[in-house]
């Protein structure tokens, strides 16, 4: 087979094959270069709206930081007439991301927890109004929206933070007095502990054990015993 390649006839073959491959990467060269840069400007174009859209949801996050902040620190104004009759101060929290967005431009943890964040919201809020705001314990209702607000800011925040770092947005700016996470999470805090208070309480009166420390300790008395009968000097 390699004689035939030496003879003039084989000669003539190779020429062909080589001339037919030139033309065919020739003309396949400038459609592959185009291609390449064609995917490459979709890549840089899909990065820059995935950056866009992050931005638009970082700002949208926190105006719910700022939210959830104002309804975690807001005491009830109540009426010294009507005890059951109160007044909050700040309305409850809004989220407004941005629509008509490709979310798939983001990466699909990222996506899937910002579009979480609106229903979670709507279920805070829906819980609240089906507690029983009646006196004298109005359902534990101040105690749940401050708790429940807190933990939706500090999700919020953790959520600003991951946006923040997959695109390399700048934080957003607060005043140095201003620090929404400290509330946060002392709010979580302060409802954990009233919760195991109450578990302690619930306990000991279901022992029929009281909640009171006696001054002089519970076992004084039992320990002198029972009090001798007095006798009459006159006997």
């Amino acid at each position: 087979m390699w004689q035939f390649f030496e003879t003039t006839q084989g000669t003539i073959v190779i020429g062909a094959l080589i001339g037919a491959v030139g033309i065919a990467v020739g003309q396949l060269l400038p459609r592959l270069t185009a291609w390449s840069a064609s995917a490459r400007s979709r890549g840089s174009v899909r990065k820059q709206n995935a950056r866009a859209l992050a931005m638009r949801v970082v700002l949208a996050l926190d105006d719910l930081v700022g939210g959830c902040h104002s309804a975690a620190i807001d005491a009830p104004e109540f009426n010294p007439g009507d005890p059951g009759d109160f007044v909050l101060h700040t309305d409850n929290p809004k989220l407004i991301l941005p629509r008509d967005v490709d979310w798939s431009c983001l990466t699909p943890e990222l996506m899937e927890d910002i579009l979480w964040m609106p229903n979670r919201l709507r279920n805070i809020i829906d819980g609240l109004e089906s507690l029983d705001v009646s006196p004298p314990e109005f359902d534990d209702f101040f105690l749940h929206r401050q708790a429940d607000f807190s933990r939706l800011g500090l999700r919020a925040m953790d959520l600003i933070d991951r946006i923040c770092l997959e695109y390399g947005i700048e934080q957003p700016e607060r005043p140095p007095y201003y620090e929404p996470r400290d509330t946060f999470e002392e709010g979580v805090a302060l409802a954990a502990d009233f919760s195991d208070r109450r578990r302690k309480s619930e306990r000991n009166a279901s022992r029929g054990t009281s909640n009171v420390t006696p001054l002089f300790g519970i076992s004084a008395r039992e320990e002198r015993g029972p009090k001798p009968p007095e006798i009459d000097p006159g006997i």
